[in-house]
């Protein structure tokens, strides 16, 4: 467990784990849901991680790969319960040759895990499992440096002696997940100077709609699907407000996520392409309060992948034609990062969020309408007397 997140029931994850991993079970990672903030910023609220709820929660999302992992799973560092004697036996980790911590420990600790005979299972529990979001733009960007500079450590620890096949591949994994970042970015350039220099114009339009069309379909399949599977059940749309609370609320996801996608992934990549160049990087107390975010900050953050998009979409501007419109998805929301980052985590537009039940999650919901039924049953004492 760490400072985000809240406990799983014990008896939950135990029952689970027992059935699943028998005595030989070092670890049991549970799923874990959003927690609700009683004021949550915008950028809270409209982030990926409230839809996945739709298509069945985080538990879901790591139980799906559980068919091929089996007994060689994930461990995210929180919201999981550990055997103790085992852990401190063979996840105690030392430093890198250099000296430095190890930042992203949760999956080497599953991996040594692995390689000692022990199981580490992913269960699909999530009631009672909170983890707390970062609250805004800023602090999501800050996370995800974090994430990339300790999954960017695991190249030196793919060759440790002893590793299982599967370990290996869930470290080459988590490096992946991030060099994805700097792929994109090398691809968005090289789309720009080929438009500029007018190569790109004997590229059918059609053709490259459909490819950027499957593309985005691609990437948003399991949340498009959570949203399609409630608009078919009303009975499992009601506890989100309904089926027309839950197109209000995906239609505004969709936006929000359209301006974050390009935003995050150009951060995370100018960040990689810097890392081998800074100093060590540590691991801060992440922030978890809606405090909004100032300009000067914003603009501290964010003028690398701003002026990128300045000067890529210039670039297109003066090879005139359409070749700016196909970038505006891409490079519109670089241009837009710094006020993006501020409007999104300003109190007056959450609350207008809330009071319109944009994105309203399960427990919103039924406090809202707690408080409705309140609300009737007093009017209706009073005028009864």
């Amino acid at each position: 467990m760490n400072s985000s997140s809240a406990s799983t029931p014990i008896g939950d994850v135990g029952r689970g784990g027992a059935a699943a991993g028998g005595g030989d079970g070092g670890g049991f990672q549970a799923g874990h849901r959003p927690a609700a903030h009683r004021r949550p910023a915008g950028a809270q609220r409209l982030h990926p991680a409230v839809p996945v709820r739709h298509a069945g929660g985080d538990a879901e999302l790591g139980h799906r790969p559980a068919w091929w992992q089996l007994d060689q799973g994930p461990y995210w560092g929180h919201n999981a319960l550990l055997r103790v004697a085992p852990f401190r036996a063979h996840a105690r980790l030392e430093p890198l040759p250099d000296g430095s911590p190890i930042l992203s420990h949760d999956q080497i600790e599953a991996v040594r895990l692995h390689a000692a005979g022990w199981k580490v299972r992913c269960l699909p529990i999530e009631a009672g499992s909170l983890e707390g979001n970062p609250p805004t733009l800023p602090d999501f960007l800050i996370r995800d440096r974090r994430w990339g500079a300790g999954n960017m450590q695991y190249w030196r620890l793919l060759r440790l002696p002893g590793l299982t096949p599967m370990g290996r591949w869930q470290l080459a994994q988590a490096i992946l997940l991030f060099l994805s970042a700097p792929l994109w970015l090398l691809v968005l350039v090289a789309a720009v100077l080929n438009a500029a220099t007018g190569s790109g114009a004997a590229t059918p339009p059609g053709a490259l709609a459909a490819l950027l069309l499957a593309n985005w379909a691609a990437i948003h399949a399991p949340k498009l699907a959570g949203y399609l599977e409630l608009l078919l059940r009303p009975e499992r749309a009601a506890a989100y407000g309904g089926r027309r609370a839950v197109l209000r609320g995906a239609l505004a996801e969709t936006g929000f996520t359209t301006l974050l996608d390009p935003v995050s992934t150009a951060s995370k990549a100018l960040f990689l392409l810097a890392l081998p160049f800074a100093g060590r990087t540590g691991w801060q107390p992440q922030n978890r309060d809606a405090l909004g975010v100032r300009w000067a900050d914003a603009a501290r953050l964010l003028w690398a992948p701003t002026a990128l998009g300045v000067a890529l979409m210039a670039a297109l501007l003066a090879a005139g034609g359409t070749a700016w419109i196909w970038g505006l998805p891409f490079l519109g929301p670089l241009v837009l990062g710094i006020p993006f980052a501020v409007v999104t985590a300003d109190p007056g537009f959450s609350r207008r969020l809330r009071r319109m039940g944009v994105a309203c999650t399960p427990e919103e919901g039924g406090a809202r309408r707690a408080a409705q039924s309140a609300t009737r049953r007093r009017r209706i004492s009073t005028s009864s007397k």
